[in-house]
């Protein structure tokens, strides 16, 4: 019974960090971009139901649109991360703005580097990380990607052996 729920507790962790690590994951995409704009959204609010009701905070959001070559138009939204999670330290996303602008006026075909996921139901958008001049017409794979990839694998596997395989051998 106790290996049965040793296994469940290992499969449970392995499947939630993979999650992680694909969200995290760079991501490349190609094409053009056709808009860029600034956003005010409602940030959380910190504090008691009574504070709530005289502190509105606010921030600013950019967003960038991209429409790919087969037409199909790919929203990202273009934010700091500073110190947060994933650790990517970017801390330039006025820089990246002005850049993208740029790349809108002059149409541009333009390689975007991007995490996270875009989930239409919940307006969830990838966060933009770099965008550049391109004249590639496939997209690149993440060099960071496999190598996320891989260490999990190798990590869970070392793992798998340690708590299942040698147990067995002492046995």
């Amino acid at each position: 019974m106790l290996n049965k729920f040793k296994l469940v507790f290992f499969i449970v962790i392995a499947l939630s960090t993979l999650v992680l690590v694909n969200y995290s994951s760079p991501t490349y995409r190609i094409g053009k971009i056709t808009g860029a704009e600034v956003k005010r959204v409602d940030a959380s609010n910190e504090g008691s139901e009574d504070d709530k009701s005289t502190k509105h905070l606010t921030r600013d959001v950019y967003y960038a649109y991209l429409q790919e070559d087969s037409g199909e138009p790919y929203v990202l939204r273009n934010e700091d991360t500073g110190l947060g999670f994933p650790l990517y330290f970017k801390f330039d996303s006025a820089n990246e703005q002005a850049k993208i602008r740029g790349f809108q006026d002059d149409k541009s075909r333009v390689l975007v580097k991007y995490y996270g996921w875009r989930v239409t139901i919940l307006s969830i958008f990838p966060n933009l990380l770099d965008v550049k001049k391109t004249t590639d017409m496939e997209a690149p794979f993440s060099i960071t990607a496999i190598i996320m990839y891989s260490i999990w694998f190798l990590l869970f596997v070392t793992l798998y052996i340690f708590l299942f395989k040698r147990k067995k051998q002492n046995n």
